[in-house]
């Protein structure tokens, strides 16, 4: 029972359309890790962050952190008890120190120390500071999303902060900065609250029998987020020996 919690997905109100637009971007995202995965093992040689691939890879991104945002707003609507927060910030904190410390003992020269898990955790905290006000979430979000567009912030010294999106970042597998992708999230908050004036409308909207798998992907996405590399990159491996 204890895995169980552990590794089910956060509690908003059941929305089908919210579960299957987050199980499509995992998909999207297994789809890009194996394409990874493949150019590691030389199977394949594609140029993955830049070009169409690197659209996609940003897409992915994109998608996964503001339908984030959107649940987060709806789970801290449903659950008032800052037990049940703590509990998933803690559920979050662990995973992402076991990607740190798995690809540090798996890629010591470019482990993952801020990721996209990183980035939501970080962003289940402060977020919390702009619940109660969606409108001022969302110019924020704006503001943060396109920054980029008008300072050019790798001329910034953050010193140990770069994380935060300034300077210039150290090798990773996986390095998704505050600013811009908090400002993702921020913006999926304010359409968590449109999302939940509409609950009664968007619950009734059914996801067809057919796509039911998706959903079900993304009611567990933190489990299938952590797992998926375990299967595609032996998979991966086992291909490179026969091709």
């Amino acid at each position: 029972m204890f895995f169980k919690n552990l590794f089910s997905d956060f509690k908003a109100p059941r929305i089908q359309l919210i579960d299957a637009f987050r199980g499509l971007a995992l998909c999207m995202m297994f789809l890009f890790h194996f394409l990874w995965d493949l150019n590691y093992f030389g199977i394949i040689s594609v140029s993955l962050y830049s070009g169409f691939f690197g659209l996609f890879q940003k897409s992915i991104l994109f998608s996964f952190i503001f339908i984030s945002g959107v649940s987060f707003f709806l789970f801290v609507q449903k659950n008032k008890s800052f037990q049940k927060l703590l509990k998933h910030l803690i559920i979050l904190l662990a995973a992402s120190l076991g990607i740190t410390i798995f690809t540090f003992l798996s890629f010591p020269n470019q482990f993952i120390y801020f990721g996209v898990i990183h980035l939501i955790l970080f962003s289940w905290i402060v977020g919390n500071i702009f619940v109660k006000f969606p409108k001022i979430s969302l110019l924020a979000g704006l503001f943060i999303t396109f920054l980029p567009l008008f300072i050019n912030l790798s001329k910034i010294n953050a010193g140990p902060f770069f994380w935060l999106g300034f300077g210039t970042p150290l090798s990773a597998l996986d390095f998704v900065s505050v600013v811009p992708w908090f400002g993702i999230f921020l913006i999926g908050l304010f359409f968590g609250n449109l999302a939940l004036k509409k609950q009664v409308f968007l619950s009734k909207l059914a996801v067809p029998k057919s796509l039911s798998f998706i959903s079900n992907i993304g009611k567990k996405s933190l489990l299938f987020y952590l797992a998926h590399q375990f299967v595609l990159f032996p998979l991966a491996f086992l291909l490179s020996l026969f091709l």
